[in-house]
């Protein structure tokens, strides 16, 4: 039983550590956030259809609609259906849903 488990523990870093770093290209439309909390709170007004609210979140800059096709790379992945990525050259990372970009790794 120990070695099941120690199997799945290394598979699972094993696949966390294939797609950090994979170079990406955005889908445009989806929300994209400088936090996960921000994602969320996104991802919430468009549920609920509160185009005011999504607009003064969208009106702090730190919130942003996507645009087709931006190079990024994919730096961690949740088990929730967000992903991290950071634009080339550059350290700050934002968050979207994993529909939002297609990695070459995939």
């Amino acid at each position: 039983m120990k070695k099941i488990i120690l199997v799945t523990i290394i598979m699972i870093l094993m696949a966390s550590t294939a797609v950090a770093g994979s170079k990406c290209v955005t889908n445009g439309g989806y929300p994209a956030a400088v936090s996960e909390s921000l994602l969320d709170e996104a991802i919430t007004y468009l549920t609920q259809g509160d185009t005011a609210a999504l607009q003064r979140l969208l009106n702090t800059g730190y919130v942003v609609i996507l645009k087709d096709g931006i190079t990024v790379y994919r730096q961690d992945v949740t088990w929730s259906g967000k992903v991290e990525f950071r634009l080339p050259g550059h350290r700050q990372t934002f968050w979207t849903l994993t529909e939002a970009i297609d990695c070459e790794c995939e």
